[in-house]
């Protein structure tokens, strides 16, 4: 099954990385109570983002992305998780953060039965614990190996994985600022992705498992995101760009700020969201079966292997698949 969620990115690479990693874990039966999830991700004075993960089912859960931060807003993002059936709501949860500079921490949310119509839309209670609105709590320090506990434990779930299904651009560095994000109710120390692994030109590979890669700040930065994998790539500043996505692996790839493109090819059956901003982009999307996404202003595709190539809101352009995404 193919899960793809896509967040925005915006401008130049900040560095060192500042990020939040939020994972979604839910007590509810997939696909009979929920059979899929939206989240809304809105900086401070800005619209929100809205992606989906469709068709999920228990082998996809825990749901995990990245919300990196660069440029723009650096305070007061938040990120509301509906779990829906069918196309309409079932369960809701919401949080606010701010990020911290140069961190990286870790944001668990839950999707509880015991909050099966409990909307909890009326400030400051915007999160819903056992079936009560209540007002999210600060994060807990920061934790490079699990989740943060910083709240009320629901009963632990099957470590069952946590595919990495985007790296969206929220804001520029944080001054300062502390982190603000729901009571951790989900499973505790919930399991990450892969460690970060800087990539030079010995290259990284992903194979059937869950990477967070980041180039090294110069020089060739090679890539490979093979079969079964749930893969996000970011470059750095002046980073040489040879990135590939095959077999039916799912990537999010940030070449945003990058100062060469050599290779920026998906193929046989992945599904790529390649998040250019204002970097000029040309993505080799190969196959009929691969599905691509291009986002950024000087984005496009040297190959549309279905040829169907679509232009949507965004700015974005589309390989392959069914309509424009949500």
């Amino acid at each position: 099954m193919r899960i793809l969620l896509a967040i925005l990115a915006l401008a130049a690479c900040a560095d060192p990385l500042t990020e939040v990693v939020v994972v979604t874990d839910t007590d509810l039966l997939l696909p009979a109570d929920i059979d899929a999830v939206r989240f809304e991700i809105t900086g401070s004075g800005s619209a929100p983002e809205v992606r989906e993960a469709l068709n999920v089912d228990a082998n996809a859960m825990p749901l995990q992305f990245s919300i990196v931060h660069r440029s723009g807003s650096e305070s007061n993002i938040s990120v509301v998780a509906f779990g829906m059936k069918d196309g309409d709501d079932v369960v809701r949860q919401a949080t606010q953060f701010d990020f911290v500079r140069g961190e990286r921490r870790y944001l668990q949310m839950f999707l509880s039965s015991a909050c099966r119509g409990v909307p909890c839309d009326t400030p400051p209670a915007i999160t819903c614990v056992a079936g009560e609105c209540v007002v999210p709590l600060p994060f807990g320090p920061p934790d490079d190996a699990a989740g943060v506990d910083a709240g009320v434990d629901a009963p632990r779930l099957p470590d069952i994985g946590s595919p990495d299904i985007g790296s969206p651009d929220i804001g520029s560095p944080d001054i300062g600022s502390p982190d603000i994000g729901p009571p951790d109710i989900g499973p505790p120390d919930a399991p990450m992705c892969t460690p970060d692994s800087t990539c030079d030109r010995d290259g990284c590979t992903c194979n059937d498992g869950c990477c967070d890669l980041t180039c090294a700040d110069e020089g060739e930065c090679r890539v490979r995101c093979e079969s079964g994998s749930m893969c996000t790539a970011t470059a750095r500043p002046g980073s040489d760009i040879d990135w590939e996505c095959k077999g039916d692996a799912t990537c999010t790839f940030s070449p945003e700020g990058a100062g060469t493109i050599s290779k920026l090819k998906c193929k046989d059956d992945s599904s790529c969201v390649v998040e250019c901003g204002d970097t000029p982009c040309s993505v080799d999307c190969e196959h009929d079966s691969t599905y691509c996404e291009c986002r950024g202003t000087m984005c496009s595709f040297s190959r549309c292997g279905s040829g169907d190539e679509r232009t949507c809101a965004g700015p974005l352009v589309v390989c392959g698949g069914e309509g424009c995404p949500p």
